[in-house]
């Protein structure tokens, strides 16, 4: 697999904004690790249970991402010129993770992300929709980008998270 994935482009508000999204490199796994876990530590640990924040700390590591990446998740790193803007992880059905560094929060940049996996989702065929599991703090956001909820908000041993899936055909 290729590391370059096709660029993104989109004009907003007046000015032009073009992403880039590419495979995660070797290189960049340690790099990757700190941001998920800052992104954690900032917005998403207090909906994790004691059991649940051990389980992601372990998923979050570097080789966690490089475990995965090696069973068929993308790993996909979103850029603006060499400026890292956030992170995708996902495969055939879900949407693991998605993370847009704090200070590109609010410019669309989340947006043009998920437009992207989309596109991504329909070129490679990998299925008509996809899913995430998303934390409280989230479910505005990823409803302002399409995504409905399919179920109920739930409590389990590991995590409070609401189901909610975005059409891609």
């Amino acid at each position: 697999m290729t590391s370059e994935l096709p660029s993104y482009r989109q004009a907003r508000k007046g000015f032009d904004m073009e992403l880039t999204f590419n495979n995660i490199q070797d290189s960049e796994f340690e790099a990757v690790s700190e941001l998920i876990m800052n992104m954690y530590s900032q917005h998403l640990a207090r909906y994790y249970t004691e059991k649940g924040d051990a389980l992601f700390r372990a998923s979050a590591s570097a080789d966690g991402l490089k475990n995965r990446k090696k069973k068929g998740t993308e790993i996909v790193i979103v850029k603006e010129g060499d400026e890292l803007v956030g992170l995708l992880e996902f495969d055939r059905a879900e949407l693991h993770q998605f993370f847009i560094v704090d200070e590109f929060r609010g410019r669309g940049y989340g947006r043009m992300a998920i437009n992207w996996l989309k596109k991504h989702y329909r070129d490679n065929k990998l299925g008509d929709s996809v899913v995430v599991n998303a934390s409280p703090n989230a479910y505005l956001a990823f409803e302002k980008m399409g995504f409905e909820p399919i179920a109920e908000e739930v409590s389990s041993d590991v995590l409070v998270s609401k189901k909610m899936q975005l059409k891609t055909a």
